[in-house]
């Protein structure tokens, strides 16, 4: 009976075990040496250390990467919940199932996996430039301010709005891309990885703002993500947003 029930809810035991894999290393990796040993059996303790230590450019790009598939990994993958729990309902109904559902959630990561590689570069050429430290964080406050800026008015914007009203709507989303067939749900989860990034491409940004070492600033922004994506609450999570973000541009100039 037990096995009969983990087999039918395998899928979301495998979503559910990469969002908390993602958020286990990452924890790991804020550790001190002795604690990252831990993962040494995995790939190597060296190549763990230089993940959560001090990056310095592009002789750290793999680092680099590695840590911004981790981080879309644990902060994105939550956000795509109610869409999974829709697609669930279409199991039941016999319409979708458990190889669609994971084939979804592949495509979306593809998405983020090709913003990792972009954002890595960014942050190395920045590194290099020294318009960030070495914790990921923009050493000057006017730059900081400019990009809090521009997430604030781009949560106002028409394709902020037409990507977030996709991932609020999902039953409308695959009445409207719905089609039989294993690669058609992959092509569905690249469609939803494309609308999650027009909606939150500017808001991982920020963590260059918060600092990229900052778990702070990743549990706060996974949140508001998250919240911004409900069907029913995102639509008053947005707006408000923007102007708390424009707000803040302003303190932080001043400060």
């Amino acid at each position: 009976m037990a096995l009969k029930i983990i087999k039918g809810d395998i899928h979301w035991l495998i979503f559910y075990f990469f969002v908390s894999l993602s958020w286990l290393f990452i924890l790991l990796t804020r550790k001190n040496y002795s604690e990252t040993q831990l993962l040494e059996s995995l790939y190597g303790a060296e190549f763990w250390i230089e993940l959560c230590g001090k990056a310095n450019g592009f002789e750290d790009i793999f680092s680099l990467f590695m840590m911004w598939v981790l981080m879309s990994g644990a902060m994105m993958m939550p956000t795509l919940v109610p869409t999974l729990r829709t697609y669930q309902d279409l199991i039941y109904s016999g319409a979708g199932t458990p190889i669609g559902f994971l084939l979804i959630i592949f495509g979306f990561l593809i998405v983020w996996v090709g913003y990792s590689v972009l954002i890595a570069i960014l942050q190395a050429v920045l590194l290099e430039q020294r318009f960030i430290n070495s914790n990921g964080q923009l050493t000057s406050s006017v730059v900081s301010t400019f990009l809090l800026l521009s997430a604030g008015f781009y949560q106002f914007s028409k394709l902020k709005n037409s990507c977030a009203s996709k991932c609020r709507a999902p039953l409308a989303f695959f009445m409207e891309f719905w089609a039989p067939g294993q690669v058609q749900c992959f092509k569905m989860g690249l469609r939803l990885g494309l609308s999650c990034l027009g909606c939150c491409w500017v808001l991982m940004l920020l963590a260059f703002v918060g600092g990229t070492m900052s778990l702070a600033f990743m549990g706060l922004a996974t949140v508001i993500m998250i919240l911004e994506k409900l069907p029913k609450l995102g639509d008053y999570i947005s707006k408000p947003l923007g102007y708390v973000l424009i707000a803040t541009a302003g303190l932080n100039l001043l400060i």
